[in-house]
């Protein structure tokens, strides 16, 4: 599946795993994506109400809930900053694998959100 390295660089946050090898992971681990919820929360938009919102629809997996909110042209009218946009397609990409089950459509935005987090470096 992966390397001892490539295992420890994910746990020590020196490498951010695609959504194949997470899913993988969690596969092998026996961890259920549907039990699956983030250790930090970032913020799509400068209004914590808005990152509020996000961070309980996930934290609780009310999925479909988070994909219509992220969906919202209210919502995507907050995200401003590069971090807010990776934010948001992590987000987006996590909500339509768990409703929508299309492993193309999320990978897509997943990868959308690392390719930002990889232009800052």
């Amino acid at each position: 599946m992966c390397a001892q390295s490539m295992l420890s660089a994910i746990e020590n946050n020196q490498y951010m795993p695609n959504a194949a090898l997470l899913i993988k992971l969690c596969k092998r681990l026996s961890v259920s994506l549907n039990e699956f919820s983030l250790a930090d929360n970032f913020d799509i938009s400068p209004l914590k109400q808005f990152n509020k919102t996000v961070e309980d629809l996930c934290n609780h997996h009310e999925y479909a809930k988070l994909k219509a909110f992220l969906l919202d042209s209210t919502t995507i009218d907050q995200v401003k900053t590069a971090e807010q946009t990776q934010a948001y397609y992590y987000y987006l990409g996590v909500s339509q694998f768990q409703t929508d089950h299309n492993l193309d459509e999320s990978q897509r935005n997943l990868r959308l959100a690392i390719s930002s987090a990889e232009a800052k470096k």
